[in-house]
């Protein structure tokens, strides 16, 4: 047992004992720092391009995306492309450069590209 008046017992600091658990938990949080920023790496696969039924090319950064749709079809990777379409206000899609045409978003940087309309295709329910 410690006893205050017994001077052949030494007791340790608690400063010690509270700075040793902060280097614990100190080493612990950038341990798990390191885990999180570093976990996707784990997770990227990059397969190789294979031929397909179809290139889908979902909203967001459109344009961009249409662009390497379109030279991915020109490549010959897929007979049609599917676009998707959110559900924000026409202008928007106006400002991305979007037509109508006979009822269905068509995109004119696709036709660019060298995709003929009747290989563009919209989904009809808004993402």
């Amino acid at each position: 047992m410690a006893n205050s008046d017994n001077p052949a017992v030494v007791s340790r600091p608690r400063s010690r004992r509270w700075l040793n658990l902060s280097a614990i938990g100190g080493g612990g949080l950038v341990l798990a720092v390191v885990i999180f920023f570093g976990v996707g790496r784990w997770l990227v696969v990059e397969d190789p391009l294979v031929k397909a039924r179809a290139i889908v090319v979902l909203s967001g950064a459109m344009p961009l995306r249409a662009i390497e749709a379109g030279k991915l079809y020109r490549e010959g990777y897929a007979p049609e492309i599917w676009l998707t379409h959110s559900t924000e206000p026409g202008e928007t899609l106006e400002e991305m450069a979007f037509l109508r045409r006979r009822g269905l978003l068509r995109h004119p940087r696709l036709i660019h590209e060298g995709v003929p309309p009747d290989a563009i295709h919209v989904l009809d329910r808004p993402s």
